[in-house]
């Protein structure tokens, strides 16, 4: 099932033991499985001159710092009491686990620190999620080294990262992003281009012959499942091996298709037809 929610937040620090320093943190939209932007803006009056703050976002052991430079002390002097620096940072997130979040301001004279909360909610990044899976498709036969590919996109462009897993074991394993695929350009948004393929290879025969389950995972989230079959095979990676052979009435009536032996692909392929 897919999930999408969209969370709004905004959170003010105020900073006045600290003389005419205030500070807000504003995420616009927080996904659990998707990067996002801090946004702070820091606004400095004339009466005090830190020279800049160290902001910290912290849960659970995650901790990220950035040093935010505001002003020379210099230009403090002499200016009247309306605010005389203001700093707009943006702080790219790498994508953080459902939870309580706290953005941590402190001066750099001063042990007090001033705090947020950020409540991050399990959600999607997978808005307007639109994909094709090629290979392996339900009920497939495969064998050989061959490819899994397939295509997508979202309504916010282009997702961040396809993976897929075989029969539930193990890690999700990647599957390479970006590859041109023109045909996606009447389904797919503008900001998405046609760079919307992925595709990987994989070697068929390292898998036991029979029944398995292929699942593709687009940002962390599982998307399709399909079961496919593995070809019986003489080994892992055939070498030394030479064979043609030639079909007949193949693709059409009266046409003679030619195969032959590929050590590198595994598998017969087309070389010629008649």
């Amino acid at each position: 099932m897919i999930r999408f929610s969209v969370l709004l937040l905004s959170a003010t620090l105020s900073l006045s033991s600290l003389g005419g320093i205030s500070i807000s943190t504003s995420p616009q939209v927080v996904f659990s499985n998707q990067k996002f932007e801090l946004q702070s803006t820091y606004v400095q009056g004339s009466d005090v001159c830190p020279g800049g703050f160290s902001q910290q976002v912290t849960v659970d052991g995650f901790d990220m710092s950035v040093n935010i430079e505001l002003t020379d002390p210099a230009t403090c002097i002499g200016h009247s009491p309306s605010p005389i620096s203001t700093e707009i940072v943006r702080t790219a997130m790498e994508p953080l686990p459902a939870g309580l979040y706290t953005v941590v301001a402190k001066g750099p004279r001063t042990e007090e620190t001033f705090s947020s909360e950020i409540n991050i909610n399990r959600g999607s990044s997978l808005a307007g999620l639109k994909f094709g899976s090629g290979t392996p498709s339900k009920d497939q036969i495969v064998s050989g080294v061959g490819l899994i590919r397939g295509w997508a996109c979202q309504s916010m462009g282009k997702p961040g990262k396809v993976e897929y897993q075989i029969d539930g074991v193990g890690d999700l394993l990647p599957l390479p992003y970006g590859s041109q695929r023109s045909d996606t350009a009447s389904v797919c948004p503008k900001s998405a281009g046609i760079n919307t393929g992925y595709g990987g290879v994989v070697n068929w025969n390292s898998y036991s012959p029979g029944n398995h389950v292929f699942t593709l995972y687009i940002d962390g989230e599982q998307v399709k499942s399909v079961n496919f079959r593995v070809a019986p095979s003489k080994g892992e990676f055939l070498r030394g091996l030479r064979a043609t052979s030639t079909i007949e009435d193949f693709p059409s009536n009266g046409d003679t298709t030619t195969i032959e032996w590929s050590e590198p692909d595994q598998n017969f392929t087309i070389i010629d037809i008649q």
